[in-house]
């Protein structure tokens, strides 16, 4: 690689533990990188004006963008790449800065969120040589180049013996928890063992009580921080089968997706798109309906069906990296 057009602004957004997965991985392909997290840090004072004041995050993040391009104009710091992920909250005026004071760098962005819920995307977009999204269908409404989302390496089966019949993770939002209650019924019918990690914030905690009027205690699998990568890996690998339920409006594929096909582990999604992918194939994926999640037993019983290794490789971290910057 030539050293001489390696050096990388990466605008990431808070998003756990993966940023640092994807630093290293860069790293280790030879790039240079210098970090800005669009997301502002939130003390518990901050949490209570986001509550109450409309934009305060927004405001905040603003503010944060201001004085990290004042910085990069002061050490006169050029970039050969300015690789964006989402950047939801960038101001178009931050974006306008950044390719005047780096004129020759390749501007990447990165959509892993449908883009109805990136209002400034339409104002940003002519600000970008090349735009990726995890989406297929925007990728065709919005002329985009269509590229999935990554499993990690600590994810990849390595002989780990398979103790949990069934495993979630994830945020408590939209009907989740809906879902996933009358799934457990079906769990417990049928003797599966399963383990269930759901986070979400006390104060989403308590808006929910207060707007359903029910006070009664949270389940035990109801969590108030989220499990650390390594020991999510560490489940993930020790699972036969996976639970993927994305956001209702959301059709591009979730990491957990990636991560049960590195895993070796079987998954049931309420995603259809994924009928549409090369390792689809119903002996290890069951697509469920949303409103009625129904589960044939077969498939808990049924072996994992291999896929070729071609194919897993595809969607590893590096090979997305490799592809963001034409590697």
């Amino acid at each position: 690689m030539d050293k001489s057009s390696n050096k990388v602004l990466f605008i990431n957004i808070d998003f756990y533990e993966y940023n640092s997965r994807i630093i290293k991985t860069m790293v280790e392909l030879g790039y240079d990188v210098d970090i800005f997290c669009q997301d502002p840090k939130l003390n518990l004072w901050d949490k209570v004006c986001k509550g109450i004041v409309h934009g305060y995050e927004l405001n905040k993040s603003i503010e944060m963008q201001k004085r990290f391009i004042d910085s990069l104009e002061n050490k006169k710091v050029k970039y050969d790449f300015i690789f964006v992920i989402k950047g939801d909250k960038l101001e178009a005026n931050f974006l306008k800065r950044l390719k005047e004071l780096n004129p020759n760098a390749k501007m990447v962005l990165y959509l892993w969120d449908d883009i109805k819920r990136i209002p400034n995307f339409f104002s940003n977009r002519m600000f970008f040589d090349k735009i990726y999204t995890f989406d297929r269908y925007d990728m065709k409404e919005y002329n985009l180049e269509f590229l999935p989302l990554f499993f990690c390496k600590d994810f990849v089966y390595n002989d780990n013996k398979k103790t949990i019949d069934v495993y979630f993770s994830g945020w408590d939002h939209s009907d989740r928890r809906e879902i996933l209650e009358r799934m457990r019924t079906f769990f417990l019918d049928n003797h599966l063992n399963y383990y269930y990690y759901i986070y979400t914030g006390r104060g989403a905690v308590f808006r929910r009580k207060l707007k359903q009027l029910d006070f009664k205690k949270e389940p035990e699998y109801i969590k108030y921080k989220t499990l650390s990568l390594d020991k999510n890996a560490e489940l993930t690998k020790s699972s036969k089968v996976l639970i993927d339920i994305q956001h209702p409006s959301q059709k591009g594929l979730t990491m957990r997706t990636f991560e049960a096909l590195a895993s070796k582990s079987k998954l049931i999604t309420t995603n259809k798109d994924i009928m549409n992918y090369d390792f689809y194939t119903s002996d290890n994926i069951a697509v469920i309906d949303r409103e009625n999640p129904m589960i044939d037993l077969d498939f808990f019983i049924s072996p994992y069906q291999e896929i070729g290794m071609e194919i897993v490789e595809k969607y590893s971290l590096e090979n997305w990296v490799k592809t963001i910057f034409n590697h």
